[in-house]
């Protein structure tokens, strides 16, 4: 509803656009953040994981076999983190790469969120999932964050594991799916 909501010049009806049985799922803040739209740049943020496993690699064979095996390879088994923070109108990307999943990170990609909005003369609001990391209860640098940030970030947590809820995800699908054959 919020992205649809970046596209019109006023708040959104929001009994039309949502079937009535779904009227209870919604945040009881949907009608703050309609109005906060038209002076909001609307953001969308998600973490991807990449894994490299050179220690164990599979020996093809055809589809259906069973007792693929095993060979040792080099190397150890890195992971890297990829941040990525999207603004759903125009395009703009913040991209950062971290050694782990942290709050620090995440902190930073929304400081530099609100810092562009501001410099809009906007606020930033923030579509995002409920990782422990991006919330109040789960972390005490974000509990920091939206202490200092108060009024100028909104962060909308997205169901628990709903990738479709946050369109962020369609955009990163292309970067894991050739990796997961």
């Amino acid at each position: 509803m919020l992205l649809a909501g970046t596209t019109v010049p006023g708040p959104l009806p929001i009994e039309p656009l949502v079937e009535a049985d779904l009227w209870p799922q919604l945040p009881a803040d949907l009608p703050e953040l309609l109005l906060l739209l038209p002076h909001a740049d609307l953001y969308l943020q998600d973490e991807v994981q990449f894994a490299f496993h050179p220690t164990l690699t599979r020996v093809w064979s055809r589809k259906g076999r069973r007792g693929q095996h095993f060979v040792e390879a080099p190397g150890d088994n890195r992971k890297v983190y990829g941040f990525g923070l999207l603004d759903w109108c125009d395009g703009w990307f913040d991209g950062r790469l971290a050694a782990g999943r942290t709050a620090d990170i995440f902190c930073e990609q929304i400081r530099a969120a609100v810092a562009r909005s501001q410099q809009r003369g906007r606020i930033a609001i923030v579509i995002l999932d409920n990782l422990n990391i991006h919330t109040a209860q789960g972390s005490l640098l974000v509990r920091q964050m939206l202490a200092e940030l108060h009024g100028l970030v909104y962060l909308v947590y997205t169901p628990a594991y709903d990738p479709d809820a946050n369109r962020i995800e369609w955009r990163c699908a292309h970067l894991t799916s050739r990796y997961h054959s």
